[in-house]
C-alpha cells in the first residue's frame, strides 16, 4: 500500500513519522530530565537541612566544652518521675537536642528525620535495608559525607549523612570501665541505664535521614510535560505543514510537470520545454529532460528531412528504370530487326548457292 502512494503523501508520511518519534524522546527525556533535577534539588535540600540538624548538636556540644553542660550536672538532675527525669538528662544531649529541631518542622516541610544506628538503644531507630546500606557505606567510607539513594518502590527519596562520636557524646558510649567514675555505676551502664559502647572519638554513632517523597516533584513533572506535549504537537503540526508546503514547491510539483513533460513527448509531441529555477537534483533533471526533448527535436527533423531525400532519390531512380526499360525495348526490336534480316540473307545466300551449284551443273 505504501509504495502505491504518490511520492509527496509518502514524504509527508515518513517526515510525520520521524517527527512524531523524535517528539516522543524528546519527552521522555524531558522527563527524565527533570525527574533528575527533582531528585537534585531534595538533595540539596536534604542537605540544607541536616546541616542545620549539625548546627544544632555542634552548638550542644561547644556548651558542654565550656562547661555549661557537665556529668555532675547530670547526676544531680531530678524528676517528679523516672520518665520526666530521662527527659531532662536527654535534652542536654547534642545529637537528641539535634534531631528534635529538625523533626519540629518535618510535617511541615512534607519530610520525616530519622536517626537509624545499628544496636540502636531506642528500637524505632533500628535500621531497615537501605539504612543498613547506608551505615555499612559510611563504615568502609569514613571521608564520606553524605549518602543517598531513590527507594523506587516508595518513591522517596533516602538522603543520608554521618553522625560520629564526639568527646561529649564518651560519657554515655566510652569506656564500660568509666561507669564507676562517670556515673557511680558499677555493671559498666550509663546515666540512663544502657550499656556503655567502648566507642573511640570519630566512630560511627549513626546517621542523620531526611525521607522526603518524590510524589509532589513527579506530579509538577507530569504537569509540565503535559505542557511539553502540547508545544510538541503543535510543533509537530507546524512542521508537518511546512515540510508539505516546501515538497509540494520543491518536489511534487515540479516531479508532476515532468511526468506531464514524459507523456507528451511519448505522444510525439517534441516541442515543450520546461522551466529549470534551481541548481539541484530537480533543476539538474528538468535540464537532462528538455536536452532530451531537443535532442530527440533533432533526430525528428534530421530524419524526416533524411526521409525527403530518399523520396526524391527514388523518384528519380524510378525516372531512370523506365528510361532504361525503353532503351532495352528498343535494343529488343532493332535485334529482332537484325535477326530477321540476318535470316533473310541467310535465305538469300542458300538460293545464290543453288543458283551456283545449278549453274555448275548445267556447264
Amino acid at each position: 500500500m505504501f509504495k502505491d502512494l504518490k511520492l509527496g503523501a509518502k514524504l509527508i508520511g515518513l517526515m510525520g513519522v520521524v517527527t512524531i518519534v523524535m517528539g516522543v524522546v524528546l519527552i521522555y527525556a524531558y522527563i527524565d530530565n527533570q525527574h533528575s533535577l527533582a531528585v537534585k534539588n531534595e538533595v540539596n535540600a536534604s542537605h540544607d537541612l541536616v546541616l542545620l540538624a549539625e548546627s544544632a548538636r555542634e552548638n550542644m556540644g561547644d556548651k558542654w566544652k565550656k562547661g555549661l553542660f557537665s556529668v555532675e550536672q547530670l547526676r544531680n538532675i531530678e524528676g517528679r518521675t523516672e520518665a520526666e527525669k530521662l527527659d531532662k538528662i536527654l535534652a542536654s544531649v547534642p545529637v537528641v537536642t539535634a534531631w528534635e529541631v529538625a523533626q519540629r518542622h518535618a510535617d511541615e516541610g512534607g519530610f520525616v528525620f530519622r536517626t537509624p544506628r545499628v544496636n540502636a538503644r531506642n528500637p524505632d531507630n533500628e535500621p531497615d535495608v537501605i539504612e543498613r546500606e547506608a551505615l555499612a557505606y559510611f563504615e568502609t567510607n569514613p571521608s564520606a559525607k553524605e549518602y543517598y539513594v531513590e527507594d523506587k518502590g516508595k518513591n522517596e527519596l533516602r538522603y543520608f549523612r554521618p553522625v560520629r562520636f564526639t568527646e561529649e557524646c564518651l560519657y554515655c558510649h566510652g569506656d564500660p570501665s568509666r561507669s564507676q567514675e562517670l556515673w557511680g555505676r558499677n555493671d559498666g551502664k550509663d546515666i540512663t541505664g544502657f550499656k556503655m559502647d567502648g566507642k573511640k572519638v570519630g566512630d560511627l554513632h549513626g546517621a542523620f535521614e531526611v525521607i522526603k517523597s518524590l510524589d509532589g516533584a513527579d506530579a509538577e513533572t507530569r504537569n509540565n510535560a503535559f505542557k511539553a506535549v502540547g508545544l510538541i504537537v503543535v510543533i509537530i503540526i507546524l512542521a508537518i505543514v511546512a515540510i508539505w508546503q516546501l515538497s509540494r514547491k520543491l518536489i511534487t510539483n515540479p516531479l508532476a510537470q515532468m511526468v506531464a513533460f514524459a507523456s507528451k513527448i511519448a505522444d510525439g509531441d517534441v516541442t515543450q520545454i520546461l522551466r529549470a529555477t534551481s541548481q539541484d537534483e530537480i533543476g539538474l533533471l528538468t535540464r537532462s529532460l528538455n536536452s532530451m526533448s531537443e535532442n530527440l527535436r533533432q533526430v525528428i527533423v534530421q530524419i524526416t528531412g533524411n526521409a525527403q531525400n530518399l523520396d526524391q532519390t527514388s523518384s528519380e531512380l524510378s525516372e531512370t528504370s523506365d528510361h532504361v526499360s525503353g532503351s532495352v525495348s528498343e535494343m529488343s526490336m532493332k535485334a529482332s530487326s537484325v535477326a530477321s534480316a540476318a535470316e533473310e540473307m541467310s535465305v538469300n545466300m542458300s538460293s545464290v548457292s543453288a543458283a551456283s551449284e545449278q549453274s555448275s551443273t548445267n556447264i
